[in-house]
């Protein structure tokens, strides 16, 4: 992290939002997993999860590791299905897991990233 260090873990969600929109997702991972250790015990963070696995799948991808892209793509979508009420509040949830299920039988894998855009609930 730079200096301009964000003001909260939601100012942190919304800086790794854009790096993920992006496609920056090595960066948006960082951010995402920095947030979530910060934020440890002491607070909700099962919003981050998702994104979490969900920025790494990609990554898989590009590594040839199939199995484990599939996995992370599945249990992000699995985990934000069961955290959507408290990650509305940030973006529109809906609309990711639409997505999400929509291009989850891409054969070509790394085209499930194409077109997805986390949309914000609010500015920064």
């Amino acid at each position: 992290m730079s200096n301009n260090k964000p003001i909260n873990e939601i100012d942190e969600f919304y800086l790794g939002v854009e790096a993920f929109n992006q496609k920056d997702y090595p960066k948006a991972h960082n951010i995402w997993e920095h947030s979530w250790m910060r934020i440890g015990n002491s607070g909700d963070r099962a919003y981050l999860k998702p994104f979490i696995m969900l920025a790494v799948s990609p990554q898989n991808y590009d590594l040839n590791k199939v199995s484990g892209g599939n996995y992370l793509f599945e249990k992000s979508l699995e985990r934000m299905i069961q955290n959507k009420d408290a990650i509305n509040k940030y973006i529109n949830v809906n609309s990711l897991i639409q997505h999400l299920q929509n291009v989850a039988s891409q054969e070509i894998l790394l085209d499930r990233f194409n077109n997805l855009y986390i949309k914000r609930r609010r500015e920064i």
